[in-house]
């Protein structure tokens, strides 16, 4: 594998790829392009068909590119390239909330709230959301306390709008200490 120049219309888009995009995600996704670049080639097979970056050739042909860098994978089964483009597709990750929050608390005082909330469709209150998880509590009730705060921190990754009800709802929870009690209310809650 290496990263070479192709033409873009000489790339081919897989018509079985079930992965899509509306408009406002190309448009979010054209908008990343533009404020970073191009900054993830397109993996193709020895057909010139795409394996994974569909989106991104899209973009690209729409801005007016005529080349765009790719990475040519030979010698894969039609499983093994639809199994990539799986992978490839949705093995992402999770977001812990909390640095999510610190990243987005950073971005913000650094000026780029409003790139933020375009490149993530993000609200200006779901972007409060996530720096209240910040906040650091006014009060921690007793009856939580004697457990020390683990139980009680996760309490803050909920929306804030919601805390005090958890909360209440717990000191009603029957149990035999506080960590049955929490994981009833865990359950609860889903």
């Amino acid at each position: 594998m290496k990263l070479e120049v192709l033409k873009i219309s000489d790339i081919v888009p897989d018509p079985t790829n079930p992965n899509f995009m509306n408009e406002e995600m190309m448009e979010r996704l054209r908008f990343s392009i533009k404020k970073f670049g191009y900054t993830q080639p397109i993996l193709i097979d020895e057909k010139n068909v795409i394996l994974d970056g569909e989106h991104r050739w899209r973009a690209a042909k729409a801005e007016g590119r005529t080349d765009i860098e790719i990475i040519r994978i030979d010698g894969l089964t039609e499983a093994q390239k639809k199994l990539l483009r799986q992978a490839m597709n949705k093995l992402h990750g999770q977001h812990d909330p909390l640095k999510d929050a610190t990243d987005f608390k950073f971005m913000m005082s650094e000026g780029e709230r409003e790139d933020l909330k375009m490149l993530l469709a993000l609200n200006d209150d779901e972007l409060d959301t996530y720096t209240n998880l910040l906040a650091e509590p006014e009060t921690m009730p007793a009856d939580i306390e004697s457990d020390g705060s683990a139980m009680f921190n996760l309490v803050f990754c909920f929306p804030i709008s919601e805390r005090d009800a958890i909360l209440n709802k717990f000191k009603t929870v029957p149990g035999k200490d506080n960590e049955q009690r929490f994981m009833k209310l865990l359950e609860a809650v889903k």
